[in-house]
């Protein structure tokens, strides 16, 4: 049902702007139910790191997003560090410098290959984000940016960080919320219309609403401590005309888009 209405979404942007590409993938996807993000990311190669690539978004958030991350971890004392999720490093490589070691995950060996030259003293590990190969309570904090939204099991994600965690250790989240606004800045606009990332990057499905993250994690006893809405300092249509990057800030009452926040794993 929501990919059939993202299709009639689509139909609607088409008339409004006829110059839109037809997202014939996003039509196979939707009769299929075959996602594409994992070989988005794995031929991303070296465009991960470029500015104005296909992966544009993620740079333009990293200063913020990383910022808040390194307060938090910097508050909590942290020493050692899992990135969930890591890509092609680029918030790995804002995170590296600071004074706990950090191991960075993914799945695949094309984004891993990408975030290799750019990073100096992160471990980046290759393996399954819902069966992690480290011992339990060997984690300060466990993080995770652009990632949740991608995965095929996000119980046995958010499992696998309540058990790495130390008790009083963080969990960081950023991620996108499943309403409407997301639909349309998220999907139709970004990807079919403005073309800013490649279609098939997102399935609305699978974007998450904070209250089922913030359920999940206690299922598992961490607690949520905040949750802030990510939000153009400009507007969102001055953002989105402007490939270039823009300020951002954080807001708790605008979680309609992308959202990030901490939890703490009870003791």
């Amino acid at each position: 049902m929501i990919l059939a209405r993202e299709v009639r979404g689509y139909r609607l942007t088409r008339a409004l702007w006829p110059g839109c590409a037809p997202p014939d993938s996003i039509m196979r996807m939707d009769r299929t139910g075959r996602r594409r993000d994992l070989e988005i990311f794995e031929d991303g190669g070296a465009d991960w790191w470029d500015p104005a690539g296909p992966m544009a978004g993620l740079h333009i958030l990293n200063p913020l997003r990383s910022n808040y991350f390194r307060e938090r971890l910097e508050q909590a004392g942290a020493r050692t560090v899992l990135e969930l999720g890591c890509g092609g490093g680029i918030l790995t490589a804002s995170l590296e410098e600071g004074p706990w070691t950090l191991v960075a995950q993914d799945l695949l060996p094309g984004p891993l290959a990408a975030a290799r030259p750019h990073l100096g003293r992160a471990h980046l590990v290759r393996c399954d984000a819902a069966r992690l190969p480290f011992r339990a309570r060997s984690f300060d904090a466990v993080l995770s940016s652009d990632f949740l939204e991608h995965v095929t099991d996000l119980r046995a994600v958010v499992a696998e960080a309540a058990r790495l965690l130390r008790p009083g250790g963080l969990f960081l989240y950023e991620t996108f919320n499943r309403t409407l606004f997301s639909l349309i800045v998220g999907k139709v606009l970004l990807e079919w219309v403005l073309q800013y990332v490649p279609v098939g990057t997102h399935r609305f499905r699978d974007f998450i609403r904070p209250e089922e993250l913030h359920a999940l994690m206690a299922e598992h006893g961490i607690r949520n401590l905040e949750t802030f809405g990510v939000i153009p300092e400009r507007g969102v249509l001055r953002a989105l005309r402007a490939r270039s990057a823009h300020p951002f800030r954080l807001d708790p009452g605008c979680l309609a888009g992308i959202y990030l926040g901490s939890g703490r794993l009870e003791a």
